[in-house]
């Protein structure tokens, strides 16, 4: 089964992902598969899928946004997903 790449975002608050989801969506051809919020909104994780190429370009875009600040928990690309962490992000269950 052939899986698009990955790229996995956190930051410090909801707020900021939704800063960053649209800058990334604007720069980028991604699509969000998946969010996750804790610590009541404080923590939020954003998955993006798209291209090797776009992923990447999205992640140095990032990192560079948040560059000097602690707002950027985890940048982070999976090049090749497995099924099973796929299917988690379609269901929300392993």
């Amino acid at each position: 089964m052939l899986s698009t790449p990955l790229l996995v975002l956190e930051v410090q608050n909801y707020a900021e992902s939704l800063i960053i989801c649209d800058k990334l969506s604007k720069a980028a051809n991604l699509t969000l598969v998946h969010k996750q919020t804790s610590l009541g909104g404080r923590l939020v994780t954003l998955v993006f899928s798209g291209t090797t190429s776009d992923c990447g370009y999205a992640k140095d875009l990032a990192v560079a946004h948040y560059t000097g600040t602690r707002l950027l928990k985890v940048c982070d690309t999976i090049d090749r997903p497995s099924g099973q962490l796929m299917q988690f992000f379609e269901t929300g269950e392993f």
